[in-house]
């Protein structure tokens, strides 16, 4: 190529830095490093194509929507490229890979009328490629190579940057479009809004609602991980279980773990005694039957762990043949099933609590509407399960009772306040007891619990607007005086009774239909 001196190249090279670092917008970063290229490289021609995430390929920087240009991202010889991260030509591009890759770039080159491309990584993960032509047939030499490995850098760095940027922007607006829309919302329902900051006990619950998320999240985390552990060893074992399928004697008994592995296991698990004595008879069984000890101990405890002892023949045969190499193998197909078990449990139950979560909060919705009180109780509880879990025995006595005609926001703030009492006055060791029934034209909700029980002097207190003996941070400042307000706002009754070991807090609502 017809490349400039040194030092011409060097305040070429220095001024295309600043350039860059005052530069946010990944097309103009394209452009000023295709400039670069033409006047200090020689190049009759080359096409920069980035990454579009909206496109699902890579595109030239200034055609990001024309499909005829695109690049998918399943390309045999892209996927080769995102480990080579280097110049390459298509002679270097034929001798290190296999024919798949190699005709794969051969349509590419072929395509763009290229010699050389220059891929950009970024973390392992392909950003985009440069396809460079030359307009001479002198080809590369070693000075233009040093200097495309130094620009590559410069430019990868550079679009990662602004490709972050204008996410970050991207975010920012939206950000702030949401908090535009949210302040007007809050706007036009401040009286409701002050009421529901009273009762939301915004830092215990919202911790709770997280570290009742977090947990599952954290199973599903690990069980993909070890999913894809067992899935690569399980590839990597192909020819072997290949092998144990041909195998006569060995068919069924590898088909038995396929099958067991991936059926639910409906046996019953045993307890401690039971487990010890089962894994020193089913050790010794396979000692007995030439197994080494440290290999029929790893079968041992796998069976027994995972409450497959109905596999202890099969990894037998399988483990005589082919020992540690085989169990792992069998190991692997066993455990595939568990994990996607865990995974599906642990979804669940972050849909039932985020499904709780949107039922829950309605504070957009201050119209009455039919609503299911035993439901919006059962959903206050699940918000609340981090506060209960630890200590409390929640007894539910939910008989059948009609819809009512209600506002459940307020209700399910009422259900809070009254819960947190309860669990507030039992130091969180009790037992909560919840129920609900049908009197007349009337629903009641009893909400008991086994703590010492309200003094006479508070209980003539304890309708008091704000009223409260908690601490400064504890509950959720919500007074008693204003839970009766949207009791009575809903032409209803709370009462109260107390003893040591047991106080009672009853509110009736009346049976209410829309028209």
């Amino acid at each position: 190529m017809n490349t400039k001196p040194s030092y011409e190249y060097l305040s070429s090279l220095n001024k295309f830095k600043n350039e860059l670092l005052s530069l946010n917008d990944p097309n103009k970063i394209c452009r000023i490093l295709e400039d670069f290229l033409i006047k200090n490289f020689g190049i009759a021609n080359s096409s920069i194509h980035v990454w579009n995430e909206d496109g699902g390929g890579f595109f030239p920087y200034d055609s990001l929507t024309l499909e005829e240009s695109k690049v998918p991202l399943f390309d045999p010889f892209l996927l080769w490229l995102t480990d080579h991260n280097s110049p390459l030509t298509l002679e270097e591009i034929k001798t290190s890979s296999d024919d798949t890759v190699f005709e794969a770039a051969n349509v590419l080159f072929s395509r763009f009328s290229c010699k050389l491309i220059l891929p950009l990584i970024m973390n392992s993960s392909l950003i985009g490629f440069i396809l460079i032509s030359s307009n001479n047939e002198e080809g590369l030499v070693a000075e233009d190579l040093n200097r495309l490995v130094e620009l590559q850098s410069i430019t990868v760095m550079s679009l990662s940057n602004a490709t972050f940027y204008a996410k970050l922007i991207s975010l920012t607006e939206t950000l702030e479009q949401k908090v535009a829309e949210r302040t007007k919302e809050l706007e036009e329902t401040q009286s409701q809004l002050i009421m529901s900051e009273k009762m939301a006990s915004l830092g215990v619950m919202v911790a709770g609602i997280a570290h009742e998320i977090n947990t599952p999240a954290g199973v599903i985390s690990n069980s993909a991980e070890n999913l894809e552990k067992n899935l690569s060893i399980i590839i990597e074992n192909i020819p072997l279980y290949i092998k144990l399928y041909e195998t006569e004697t060995l068919r069924e008994a590898f088909l038995n773990i396929i099958k067991v592995s991936f059926a639910q296991n409906n046996n019953k698990n045993l307890d401690a005694r039971d487990k010890f004595k089962a894994r020193r008879l089913t050790k010794e069984k396979l000692i007995q039957a030439n197994l080494e000890p440290k290999l029929a101990e790893e079968i041992t405890n796998f069976i027994i762990d995972r409450n497959l002892l109905i596999l202890e023949e099969d990894l037998l045969k399988i483990a005589a043949v082919y020992g540690q190499t085989g169990l792992e193998a069998m190991k692997c197909i066993a455990s595939l099933n568990r994990n996607l078990a865990h995974i599906q449990y642990s979804i669940k139950n972050i849909v039932r609590i985020v499904r709780a979560l949107k039922q829950y909060s309605h504070l957009d919705q201050a119209v009455e509407e039919e609503s299911n009180i035993t439901e919006g109780i059962e959903n206050t509880l699940i918000i609340m399960n981090n506060q209960l879990k630890h200590g409390i025995d929640v007894i539910k006595n939910f008989k059948e009772i009609p819809l009512i005609l209600c506002n459940p926001d307020e209700l399910n703030q009422v259900w809070t306040n009254l819960i947190q009492n309860s669990v507030h006055a039992m130091k969180g060791d009790g037992t909560l007891t919840l129920t609900t029934e049908r009197e007349g034209d009337f629903v009641n909700i009893l909400i008991e619990d086994s703590g010492p029980g309200i003094s006479e002097a508070v209980l003539k207190k304890i309708w008091d607007p704000f009223f409260t003996t908690k601490d400064q941070g504890e509950g959720s400042g919500l007074g008693l005086g204003i839970v009766k307000g949207i009791i009575e706002k809903h032409k209803g009754k709370i009462s109260v009774t107390s003893k040591p070991g047991s106080t009672v807090f009853k509110v009736s609502l009346p049976i209410r239909f829309s028209k």
